[in-house]
């Protein structure tokens, strides 16, 4: 089961500033600041700084490192619920399992924290800012893993709504 704490919404400089203080674990959360960096700029070159970036915008060119990190999340129109439009590799390799195309009730590895999980995703897609959540898993085929997920929403591809890009990058508390 995968458990999130500490949500916080975040600006780079804090971001950044927040974990500087370690060189491992601000080394580690290097892929992190990738994906905020590029949204950020995708944000800046839009027509308005306020509006999150177009989807369509995204280049994965830019960012090749990251991208089995990254999964993007899409609000479904009947239910209030969201379904995984893309999970990367490393991302099926944690669960044990590919959640494309799942709807977050449907992914049992979310345990009963969907509903709270839903939320945070309104809550995220609202505000209209990244926000980084920290998450930590434990089971029986790996050893207990912290993570560092980025939230950032992104207008959908007709930017008729917004959705979530977000990554799952690992962090070592050894």
């Amino acid at each position: 089961m995968i458990k999130f704490t500490a949500p916080q919404a975040v600006t780079l400089t804090r971001h950044a500033a927040f974990w500087d203080g370690t060189g491992t674990i601000a080394a580690q959360l290097q892929k992190s600041l990738d994906l905020l960096n590029h949204w950020h700029a995708l944000r800046r070159a839009g027509a308005d700084k306020e509006q999150p970036p177009s989807f369509a915008a995204f280049l994965p060119a830019e960012i090749p490192k990251i991208l089995p990190h990254i999964f993007l999340l899409e609000r479904l129109a009947c239910g209030g619920d969201w379904r995984v439009r893309l999970a990367g590799t490393y991302i099926t390799t944690i669960l044990d399992k590919d959640i494309t195309a799942l709807r977050l009730q449907e992914i049992d590895i979310l345990g009963g924290y969907h509903a709270s999980y839903r939320q945070f995703c309104e809550q995220v897609a609202a505000g209209r800012s990244a926000v980084i959540a920290s998450g930590c898993k434990a089971g029986w085929s790996q050893s207990f893993q912290h993570f560092e997920i980025v939230h950032a929403p992104v207008l959908s591809r007709d930017e008729s709504d917004v959705w979530i890009l977000g990554g799952v990058f690992p962090i070592s508390r050894s």
